[in-house]
């Protein structure tokens, strides 16, 4: 394990070194675009789920549906494929939601650093 921390260090002080020192003034401007994603995909996936609701109420409403299953109107239709689209939508937001970028934006930012910078070191 100590090698691993060795060889992250050693990219980090190389990356520092290509950068000429200006990964420092980097840093806070790649947490805060961390915590941004985190934050955009939690509210996409809440946006998603509250339409989606919304798209389930309308369209089951009383009176929009006859005793066959068939629509009686065609709002009703309307709403059943925004429904769907909704649940395609926030099954999306839900698989490409990481709460760990709002709790824990330190690590996501040093890793994206990283990334970032392997182009720099090579």
């Amino acid at each position: 394990m100590n090698e691993s921390v060795g060889l992250i260090v050693a990219k980090i002080e190389q990356l520092i070194v290509a950068t000429q020192g200006k990964v420092e003034a980097f840093y806070p401007i790649v947490r805060k675009q961390i915590v941004m994603e985190g934050y955009m995909s939690l509210f996409s996936l809440v946006l998603f789920l509250v339409f989606l609701l919304v798209a389930i109420l309308k369209c089951f409403k009383k009176g929009n549906w006859d005793s066959s299953g068939d629509p009686t109107t065609p709002y009703a239709v309307v709403w059943a494929i925004i429904g769907v689209i909704c649940v395609v939508g926030s099954t999306v937001s839900f698989l490409t939601f990481n709460p760990m970028k709002i709790l824990n934006p330190d690590y996501y930012a040093v890793k994206t650093i990283l990334e970032l910078g392997q182009s720099l070191i090579k």
